[in-house]
């Protein structure tokens, strides 16, 4: 038997076969102990208290267990990175349809310029709203598509959480993927605000112009 000495009063420690058996204020006390954390000492878990409380104790070696993904947690997460996937792709494809919106509209524009003999007309206005209101409404879907999804994200989420809140894992405060009060909305209220939102504002500019343009042709101010 090895003999060692811990740094109390009254409290002697005899190591063997990896256990640590205290005689004095805490006799007849014994732990099992794992690997060490560092060579050649033991990590903080792994000494007896000063004070005979075993609640103490074990609340320490809970602390030192690492957290056990359940089958739940693990389908869960593996249906977090496929959500997550998919609003990658739908957000960056609302930045590909606004490139593509600008550049239809100037190249559609050029091209029946050409059948009107590089006037104005009001084919060229019409053409033009009827572009972005198709672009915008491609945008919006997505938009749409995409709260939807982090709606799902956070219902997942939530029930990681629940399910493993006896396992010290605390929750945090609000929604961590989008706000509930954007999801939790009737689907025409969802589609209002997915055509009306800051994302949309190319649209609400292009809009403008044209119809700044459709006033001032009809007024003679352009020809």
């Amino acid at each position: 038997m090895i003999e060692s000495r811990y740094n109390a009063p009254r409290l002697h420690v005899a190591i063997e076969a990896r256990k640590i058996v205290i005689s004095g204020e805490v006799a007849g006390l014994q732990i099992q102990l794992g690997p060490p954390a560092v060579l050649g000492r033991f990590d903080s878990c792994d000494l007896p208290p000063k004070s005979s409380n075993h609640s103490v104790l074990r609340e320490c070696l809970m602390n030192s267990q690492a957290y056990k993904k359940s089958l739940s947690d693990e389908i869960d997460f593996k249906v977090l990175d496929q959500l997550h996937s998919a609003v990658t792709q739908f957000s960056s494809f609302c930045f590909e349809i606004k490139k593509f919106c600008i550049t239809t509209i100037f190249i559609v524009l050029a091209f029946i310029t050409k059948f009107t003999n590089n006037q104005l007309d009001s084919s060229l206005f019409t053409s033009s709203f009827l572009m972005i209101s198709f672009f915008w409404f491609l945008d919006s879907t997505s938009y749409y598509y995409q709260v939807k999804l982090r709606g799902l994200m956070n219902s997942r989420i939530e029930g990681i959480e629940n399910r493993n809140n006896n396992n010290g894992l605390k929750d945090h405060k609000g929604d961590i993927i989008i706000d509930s009060s954007r999801v939790d909305k009737s689907f025409i209220k969802k589609a209002i605000n997915s055509l009306f939102n800051l994302s949309m504002s190319l649209y609400y500019g292009l809009f403008v112009v044209n119809v700044t343009t459709v006033v001032l042709f009809k007024y003679g101010y352009i020809k």
